[in-house]
């Protein structure tokens, strides 16, 4: 008698745990997950995110399959994502199959979802060679930045295999959304065995946003939907910049989306100014940490200055430098040409005979994203401690429109940031403006992208200046401040880089 009750104690216990071990892996697996799969359901079904990319009829050849955001926009330059998953593990259709995209866009204006073909690759896939989208599957919910929204795409999952989807919009301005590269990727979740749902679509946001201030710097982060900055990521030990022209901050901000995208995943600087107008001055103060005095866009015979810049800073201590000047026609070329403006290229201002020798070797063309400088020591993980990166006249919307430096940056970001040096950690990017539409305000866009600062949404709101700047090149490269940058505040603290 004894035996047999303490056998039925036993098998309640083993019960009862069982129960818990079923409701913890329940918990676990209907909780809303940050990471991108595979996203598993009751009865092994599985959704792996293969590939996404998308495709801009501006620049009909060119491939974002790399980039960290899907984008949808028309009819003016229209844009289309692509998607494809793996489903595997069921033995008959869902119940329930739902898209989550983690936008990064607010409007009304819904994104469309279709089926497509699945003959394409990220890597190649571009506006010219795309598949058609087919019949409108499904609409995400009404778009809201750093929330999720979802569209029910179950008549599209009827088996095994690959599935692949097309996002379409009708809204003129950018619709964007993070792609497997950012930090919220897409998801296909299924729900076998759960009750059948009309084809309608909501809008979920993961948790309350919550917001903290210090030192002057704003982060905003939504936990679990959003990644937090990532905390093993390297020191900085390099440092790239790239120069937009004459356009304030509010200009940039309304007029970029991808920068903006990248402003709102990493950090930007909301109080940053420029020194001065015109051009030239604000370029030499960057790197020179003063503006000697220059108030014009004279070229260098007119007006060639002494001393050092952040460039000689680093050679002097063994390290590394370069400029990658797009369109230049020849090393440290001292003179205007077609598309390239010697008065964006500071370095070519010093004229003393060392200086002017580090120019002549290491103030280079750019090239392109397929060929060049800048992609060659990007790929090979030799981009320099003290770097500087020119677009010519168009790209820089120095003669173009925003919208064209915006495709720019975009055509060449996605493949420095997935480049070795951005990768652990030892290069920071800065993308700024040498000053604004000629106001007296001179407030300018300043975004800084490195890894630890990936998925934080930091808002700087600490008052900094191209001074500022400067003193960033020389605590990266553990040299004194060279002359106004002495007593300039302090970037890298306010952006708190490691």
């Amino acid at each position: 008698m004894r035996r047999a009750a303490h056998r039925r104690i036993r098998l309640a216990s083993m019960a009862v745990l069982g129960c818990l071990l079923v409701l913890g892996l329940v918990l676990v697996l209907t909780n809303d997950r940050h990471d991108v799969g595979p996203v598993a359901a009751e009865g092994n079904a599985v959704a792996t995110l293969m590939q996404d990319a998308y495709v801009n009829a501006g620049t009909p050849r060119a491939n974002y399959g790399a980039a960290p955001t899907l984008r949808q926009q028309a009819p003016r330059a229209t844009q289309v994502s692509y998607l494809s998953f793996d489903v595997q593990g069921i033995t008959e259709s869902p119940a329930k199959a739902v898209l989550r995209l983690f936008s990064r866009s607010t409007g009304s204006t819904r994104t469309t979802v279709s089926g497509t073909s699945s003959g394409w690759a990220e890597t190649g896939i571009t506006w010219a060679n795309r598949p058609a989208a087919g019949s409108p599957i499904s609409t995400t919910g009404a778009l809201r930045s750093g929330q999720w929204t979802e569209a029910d795409v179950t008549a599209a999952v009827t088996t095994t295999g690959v599935v692949s989807f097309a996002l379409t919009t009708t809204a003129t301005a950018s619709r964007l959304a993070d792609s497997r590269e950012g930090p919220n990727p897409p998801q296909l979740v299924l729900t076998p065995g759960a009750a059948s749902s009309s084809t309608t679509s909501t809008t979920t946001s993961s948790s309350p946003t919550s917001t903290e201030t210090v030192s002057g710097t704003s982060s905003t982060s939504n936990s679990p939907g959003t990644s937090s900055p990532n905390p093993s990521s390297g020191h900085v030990t390099k440092l790239l910049t790239v120069v937009v022209e004459n356009h304030s901050l509010a200009q940039m901000t309304a007029g970029m989306p991808y920068l903006d995208s990248l402003a709102q995943r990493f950090a930007y600087a909301s109080n940053y100014t420029a020194i001065r107008h015109p051009s030239l001055p604000n370029y030499l103060a960057i790197v020179g940490g003063s503006t000697f005095g220059v108030t014009n866009n004279n070229p260098p015979s007119s007006q060639p200055i002494a001393g050092d810049s952040i460039f000689d800073q680093a050679l002097a201590r063994g390290l590394t430098a370069a400029t990658y000047a797009e369109s230049m026609p020849a090393n440290c070329a001292l003179t205007s040409s077609g598309a390239y403006a010697v008065k964006h290229n500071p370095w070519a201002y010093f004229s003393d005979p060392t200086p002017r020798r580090n120019c002549q070797n290491a103030d280079v063309p750019a090239g392109t994203p397929a060929s060049g400088n800048l992609a060659t020591d990007a790929a090979d993980g030799r981009l320099p401690n003290a770097g500087l990166w020119i677009p010519n006249l168009c790209n820089d919307a120095h003669d173009c429109s925003l919208s064209t430096a915006d495709n720019y940056l975009e055509s060449w970001l996605p493949q420095l940031m997935a480049a070795p040096d951005f990768q652990t950690g030892r290069l920071a990017i800065v993308v700024t403006a040498d000053e604004d539409n000629d106001t007296t305000v001179n407030k300018v866009l300043t975004v800084v992208l490195h890894q630890s600062l990936d998925g934080g949404h930091t808002v700087v709101t600490t008052a900094l200046t191209h001074y500022s700047l400067t003193r960033l090149y020389d605590q990266v490269l553990g040299a004194d401040p060279l002359r106004n940058a002495a007593n300039a505040p302090d970037m890298q603290a306010a952006f708190n880089l490691p």
